[in-house]
């Protein structure tokens, strides 16, 4: 008989193998593949027909899930829609996420005014700064209904796609907005906004206001009132996780309440039935997020154990955690969120044990906490590089230092929000607590933050993650002395070989000059490789090399020597490469090789002194008449909507970032050519 262990890990490994399938196109294959390599390995194990058995069906189940939720997420009742002018009230689904221009968040439809047999309907709603509602709260937004954005260059994030995956197919570009009365009945998600907005209200009155939005941030994961430099300060120290609502949260909340009930008197049985609410009601105030419900699922199981007076397994819990929320919501698989809570989860399961076991010469709590810190670290590193093209090279000591105070704050805060909202002055020493806590937070995440950059990584290819994931198999071999000598040497080699194969260096160039042309949140991206192999970078601004880096990380190329923009005052001229030449003057650059010359045109450059050129790149919201005429381009990139036609008319052709996507220009030095960059 197969270990009973097995038999939920099976169900989960199938489920989440149908889930990823369903969006491929050549499913078939992929699902051969990975059944053959999943059932070889069952062969090996006991009761392996049964078990292999098993797992096709829920490889099925979850292909059939993720289908049917696809096809019904897939329904627009606002098709056909787009572009026209609406008004439609509503309820505010989460925290607005602040934008340059105002902020955007999702919105429930109830009614628009002239659509009335129109069914509930999810959108996003984009709003300038003048309205910042709150979760719950029922607004009326007017303006014009929009497409979804798509990706600024092929690699980069789908946000369209995201959220059509959610069943958000439109935005609302709104120009006025109008706050309505509360409504919404006594419901519990209702309730839970309510007593949301209870706790933010009372601590708006007592904390100062940085304090006050870095309690909010680790209390219930509302981080917007957190000043940009200091959000980024958390990120670049790795510890950007204790701004978010996450499973620790509610670790630290069902202990705290399970506690309480065990000193009252109560007998385990009764105390886990407040634990196992105040599970459920803080995974409401935090706003249901997938980390956060898995969290209170597992919770829910392990308290289920205690329940029945039988031992907790962690790994089960987690498990069956995952495997219920999947079968809730498949898309949540998707979930940047989600990944690294399982992942987080997964490694301490995996490797904390062991670790402890190493370290025991260390004291008891420094022992725990390193080894939680580094399996945790360890265990997310891949994801991070794959979504974030980053590794904090302080996270582990930023962690150590941040993470018992950030826990310790979370009851602090809990406690000062109760007690404000009865009895003002009995909450002045918490709160006190709280300012003094958030103030050691700040000064740690500016501390780490300035010490040392990010670490840029490329994102890692499929033959790269493989070798990560035989790397952390042997890891676990290793740490605890599983298996024998050969075993573990086995799959170590295995983890070089795959590894190497995956880092293997690129070929040189090509002997033709390549230009990728993309719009940037303040701008625009000219990356240039040259004909012998080599990346250069333009931009029309220092701001935008974050955004620029990010791009480059994504394709796994780094950061160039050669990144260019024009000065504020004086001129240059260098050449990276025989034949290649960039010229650059107050306003404009131009790159040139053979006969081919690409001018970028800046804001406040002068029209008269700009060169010609075969390719034109010019700024959003500038008249480039003068300039067009100037230059005498073949091709017109302009990054935005498309230019008026008596602009196109100056060019053979032209390019809108917005209409037609990213731009590949490719030359010889003789022929010109261009398309549509896919990466």
């Amino acid at each position: 008989m197969a270990p009973r262990a097995c038999w939920p890990a099976a169900a989960l490994a199938g489920f989440t193998v149908g889930i990823a399938l369903y969006p491929l196109p050549d499913a078939r294959l992929l699902a051969l593949a990975l059944s053959l390599l999943v059932g070889g390995a069952l062969l090996l194990m006991p009761c392996r027909r049964l078990l292999l058995l098993f797992f096709a069906l829920a490889v099925a189940s979850g292909y059939l899930r993720m289908g049917g939720e696809s096809r019904l997420l897939a329904v627009d009742p606002l098709k056909g829609q787009a572009r026209r002018d609406l008004e439609i009230r509503g309820t505010v689904l989460e925290s607005p996420r602040p934008r340059a221009w105002g902020c955007a968040f999702r919105f429930r439809v109830e009614r628009v005014e002239t659509l009335p047999d129109l069914p509930p309907v999810e959108i996003l709603v984009e709003s300038g700064p003048e309205a910042l509602p709150a979760p719950g709260e029922r607004w009326v937004f007017r303006g014009r209904l929009a497409p979804l954005p798509g990706p600024r260059h092929p690699r980069g994030f789908d946000a369209g796609a995201w959220l059509a995956r959610q069943g958000i197919h439109h935005r609302l570009k709104a120009d006025q907005a109008l706050p309505l009365a509360s409504g919404g009945g006594w419901g519990p998600v209702a309730g839970a906004w309510r007593l949301r907005a209870w706790l933010v209200g009372n601590l708006e009155a007592c904390l100062r206001p940085e304090a006050r939005a870095l309690v909010l941030g680790i209390l219930l994961g509302e981080a917007r009132a957190l000043p940009p430099e200091l959000q980024e300060a958390f990120r670049r120290s790795g510890t950007s996780h204790l701004l978010a609502a996450s499973g620790l949260n509610v670790a630290v909340v069902t202990g705290l309440v399970f506690w309480l009930a065990r000193r009252l008197g109560f007998d385990v049985q009764i105390a886990a039935l407040p634990a196992a609410a105040g599970a459920g009601l803080y995974a409401l105030l935090a706003g249901a997020s997938p980390s956060v419900v898995r969290a209170a699922v597992m919770a829910w199981v392990g308290l289920l154990a205690l329940v029945c007076g039988r031992r907790s397994s962690p790994a089960n819990s987690l498990v069956l955690g995952a495997l219920a929320l999947l079968v809730f919501r498949p898309r949540w698989l998707q979930d940047v969120g989600f990944q690294l809570s399982m992942g987080a989860v997964m490694g301490m399961v995996a490797w904390c044990a062991p670790l402890e076991m190493r370290l025991v010469e260390l004291p008891r709590a420094l022992r725990v906490g390193l080894s939680a810190t580094l399996a945790a670290s360890l265990a997310t590193a891949p994801l991070l590089a794959w979504h974030f093209q980053e590794v904090s090279a302080v996270a582990l000591l930023a962690n150590l230092i941040m993470t018992p105070v950030a826990e310790a704050l979370l009851p602090l805060g809990l406690v000062t929000a109760v007690l404000a909202g009865f009895c003002e002055p009995l909450a002045r020493l918490p709160g006190g607590a709280c300012c003094l806590a958030s103030e050691f937070l700040i000064a740690a995440a500016r501390g780490f933050g300035a010490a040392v950059q990010p670490l840029p990584v490329p994102r890692p290819d499929l033959p790269s993650l493989g070798g990560v994931l035989l790397a952390f198999v042997w890891l676990r071999l290793e740490l605890a002395r599983e298996g024998t000598w050969v075993l573990r040497t086995i799959v170590a080699l295995l983890a070089l070989g795959v590894l190497s194969w995956g880092l293997a260096p690129e070929p040189e160039g090509s002997g033709r000059l390549r230009i990728r042309l993309a719009e940037l949140p303040r701008g625009a991206l000219a990356w240039v490789t040259t004909p012998g192999g080599r990346d250069l970078v333009l931009l029309a601004a220092p701001e935008d090399r974050p955004h620029a880096r990010e791009v480059l990380a994504l394709y796994g190329r780094r950061w160039p020597e050669g990144v260019f923009h024009p000065p504020q005052a004086g001129s240059w001229t260098v050449s990276p490469e025989p034949g290649v030449r960039v010229e650059s003057r107050p306003g404009w650059l131009r790159l040139t090789w053979s006969d081919f010359a690409l001018v970028w045109a800046i804001r406040q450059a002068d029209p008269a002194r700009i060169p010609t050129g075969h390719v034109a790149l010019l700024p959003r919201a500038w008249q480039p008449q003068a300039a067009l005429e100037r230059i005498q381009p073949r091709l017109l990139f302009w990054p935005g909507g498309p230019p008026r036609k008596a602009w196109r008319d100056l060019a053979p052709a032209w390019w809108s970032s917005d209409e037609h996507g990213p731009l590949e220009v490719e030359t010889d030095g003789e022929r010109l050519s261009w398309r549509r960059w896919r990466g």
